[in-house]
């Protein structure tokens, strides 16, 4: 059987739910980890830029508590739905765009197409 790529999470919300059902499939359940110490080093491993960083700051606590505080700041920082919706740029365009009044179907056609444009 090949080898596994697991996937790198440089911390772009969009892609932080794949690699977390990535990471969760192929490393804490397949693997046997019984150490939260190896799952943190795991995690540290495929993760970079501001992602790493972020679980530096982790590496200082008790493994455990590291390792649970490191998927929860992983979480708050990138995977709460408000935070992955707003890294789509149609989303932040519509969101700055005309403010448009209660059935304004027309004007809000016309305000998604332009977002879409971008």
């Amino acid at each position: 059987m090949p080898n596994l790529k697991l996937l790198k999470f440089d911390g772009g919300p969009a892609r932080y739910s794949l690699f977390m059902a990535n990471f969760e499939a192929h490393v804490e359940s397949r693997l046997n980890l019984t150490h939260d110490a190896s799952k943190l080093q795991y995690l540290r491993q495929h993760c970079k830029g501001e992602a790493e960083k972020l679980i530096e700051l982790c590496s200082v606590l008790d493994f455990s508590a590291g390792y649970q505080k490191t998927k929860q700041f992983l979480f708050k920082n990138y995977g709460r739905p408000h935070v992955i919706a707003r890294t789509y740029k149609y989303v932040n365009k519509l969101s700055q765009g005309q403010r448009l009044k209660p059935g304004d179907s027309a004007g809000l056609a016309t305000t998604y197409k332009k977002a879409e444009s971008y």
